[in-house]
């Protein structure tokens, strides 16, 4: 029974390898969006993040009103179909390509009026993913890509995966030509993101980092972050948003 493991687990991540590659060289050869600009467009805008946990049911159309910029994160795009967000700029923020995967019929609905940025983590999904890339208004903050240990855990299973975040990049404005990509959750990405951006209000709700979920989402696949190691993140980042005057804040 062991040896069968060891064979699928072998043929997984020689397929992975294979398709990470082919990805590796796609990303460094298309045109990609200026995020530049899009980082500009953010500097000094008020900005309420929304995730999928149980604190998002708190969520009310006063409390919109009150931000210039929404971001949602994942299975949170689901609210823009019970509250009002015409007035707003909508930006949908995705670290991880399964998660894209699930989503995408859901995606798909929305208009033309979004705009999306996506941390293209796991390779191996990457090419799935090209034609929305390019029929969207989608931008990339590729991450600092390197060479994969066979079977490494909590990373993709490839010979090529990404680096993560350290404690150096909580005390540091993004560098976007050598992202880290941060662990356990897409929040901690989005914080940082929009801490570098110089956002005068970085606000949050529905990210609990707990296990649970909104009754909004309809997320079957809910996870427990119950993770002392994302608090700290947490605390790591409030430093650094209180260095830049940016008001950090959990609205739950």
């Amino acid at each position: 029974m062991k040896y069968i493991i060891f064979i699928k687990s072998l043929y997984t991540y020689t397929k992975n390898s294979l398709i990470s590659f082919l990805s590796f060289l796609i990303i460094k050869l298309i045109p990609k969006k200026n995020i530049l600009k899009l980082i500009t467009s953010l500097e000094n805008k008020n900005v309420l993040v929304l995730g999928t946990g149980p604190s998002l049911d708190k969520l009310n159309q006063k409390l919109i009103d009150e931000y210039d910029i929404i971001f949602f994160l994942n299975n949170a795009i689901n609210v823009s179909k019970i509250f009002n967000f015409e007035k707003k700029k909508k930006i949908f923020f995705n670290s991880d390509l399964f998660r894209f995967k699930q989503l995408k019929k859901n995606i798909s609905t929305l208009d033309n009026s979004w705009i999306y940025v996506f941390i293209p983590i796991h390779l191996q999904l990457f090419l799935s993913f090209i034609y929305f890339y390019f029929n969207r208004n989608a931008y990339l903050l590729v991450p600092k890509y390197r060479i994969g240990f066979p079977f490494e855990k909590n990373v993709t299973k490839s010979f090529i995966t990404y680096c993560l975040a350290g404690n150096y990049e909580t005390k540091n404005k993004l560098n976007i030509n050598n992202f880290k990509a941060f662990p356990h959750t897409v929040a901690l990405n989005a914080f940082y993101f929009l801490i570098s951006s110089r956002v005068n209000k970085l606000h949050y709700l529905g990210c609990d980092f707990s296990s649970g979920k909104s009754s909004y989402t309809q997320y079957k696949g809910a996870g427990n972050l119950k993770n002392k190691k994302v608090y700290l993140w947490v605390n790591k980042l409030k430093k650094l948003s209180k260095y830049y005057s940016i008001d950090f804040k959990d609205l739950k």
